[in-house]
């Protein structure tokens, strides 16, 4: 085990997640910011700020941003807190490894967004996270990366496949159309079979799209 004092994981905090932005961010947001940092990394929680403020999401904090932060936080400071907490959720939630530690992750959030939430109404100089059990607090501790990204529900290979599928639905209702003429007696039985082939190639075609919008929304949760 690695030992490590107080004053070393003091400065270790301040250092690399406290410095140089959360002094400069408004009381409340400060401590959302700061636990974003720890827990996702500074460029991680950089941009769930920034989409909080409908930003460009880049990742790198600047004045554009702080500026933003700070105006829209004399106008509403819970309010974006609470945007920030939740875009913090959905990217949580878009990880793989949301199934084994979302809870912790999510409740981690909770206690984050309330005690920020206090600092700004009393004024409050500390936040503490309170009420966790150990085995969520062992999950709330989980180190969050942007890279490990669930796959769309509908795989690549699912994607393929439906690509495929249209291509032979569509080869199917060629050849139907070619037999047309030669089976006259059955023309309303092969317009039916037609009209079904073509309903799952749209289908196909459909999955296929739902697929490539899904796998954007996750690469725009995730940065």
């Amino acid at each position: 085990m690695w030992k490590i004092t107080p004053a070393e994981y003091t400065e270790i905090y301040h250092d690399r997640y406290w410095m140089p932005w959360c002094d400069r961010l408004p009381a409340g947001l400060d401590y959302a910011f700061f636990d974003a940092c720890v827990n996702a990394g500074p460029a991680q929680a950089a941009r769930t700020l920034q989409r909080a403020l409908g930003l460009r999401a880049d990742g790198f904090m600047g004045d554009v941003t702080l500026a933003k932060a700070v105006a829209q936080s004399e106008q509403d400071a819970e309010a974006l807190i609470r945007a920030f907490c939740e875009a913090r959720r959905r990217f949580y939630r878009a990880l793989a490894q949301f199934p084994r530690y979302g809870r912790g992750w999510l409740a981690r959030v909770d206690h984050v967004e309330r005690a920020a939430k206090a600092i700004v109404v009393a004024g409050a100089p500390h936040a503490q996270r309170r009420g966790l059990t150990d085995d969520i607090k062992a999950e709330a501790s989980a180190r969050a990366k942007a890279e490990d990204t669930t796959r769309p529900p509908v795989s690549t290979q699912a994607a393929a496949a439906a690509a495929t599928g249209t291509g032979i639905a569509a080869g199917y209702t060629e050849q139907l159309a070619g037999l047309t003429d030669q089976l006259s007696p059955l023309q309303d039985a092969i317009h039916a079979v037609k009209y079904l082939l073509l309903g799952m190639a749209l289908i196909s075609v459909g999955l296929t799209l739902y697929a490539v919008w899904h796998g954007r929304q996750v690469k725009e949760a995730t940065g």
